[in-house]
């Protein structure tokens, strides 16, 4: 059930001066793990604000799943993928810890993320909806179709 505040929390998105890099931040880091796998780092993502926001929420993401999301936006979207210069810092791993690890690719999967979002056929591609975690949410979609219409309309 969509709760009245998640309904109305497009059209107030719609009504926001945002810019391309208010959509998403790369707001943390931490070590992770889980059963049967090996430590890794896992990146807060702050989508829209954040869930503190009131229209925004979080999502936790691997260095693989941004490496997922430019390959499949380089499938789906080729041109548009140029046009953004979009960069990823390497995968491979130097020997340190995992939260130098975090703090060395903090910086650069910022530029990458802002690199995409500022290309508009990157910010409405399904990849995207599904990395910021709006894929099969409907009120998250909602949200973040009003904004992406928010940050087009102050681009003209």
């Amino acid at each position: 059930a969509v709760t009245a505040a998640a309904a109305a929390a497009p059209a107030a998105v719609a009504r926001e001066r945002l810019q391309p890099h208010h959509l998403l931040h790369v707001s943390g880091h931490k070590a992770a793990a889980r059963s049967g796998t090996r430590p890794y780092v896992s990146y807060d993502l702050s989508v829209l604000g954040g869930a503190g926001s009131g229209r925004g929420w979080l999502v936790e993401r691997r260095f693989s799943q941004f490496d997922q999301l430019v390959c499949e936006l380089r499938r789906q979207c080729p041109a548009a993928l140029a046009a953004s210069a979009a960069k990823l810092p390497s995968k491979f791993r130097l020997p340190s810890s995992l939260s130098e690890e975090g703090d060395q690719r903090l910086a650069p999967l910022q530029a990458c993320l802002a690199a995409l979002l500022s290309v508009e056929a990157l910010r409405c591609s399904e990849p995207l909806l599904l990395f910021v975690g709006a894929h099969h949410d409907p009120a998250r979609r909602g949200v973040w179709e009003a904004a992406v219409r928010a940050v087009a309309r102050r681009a003209r």
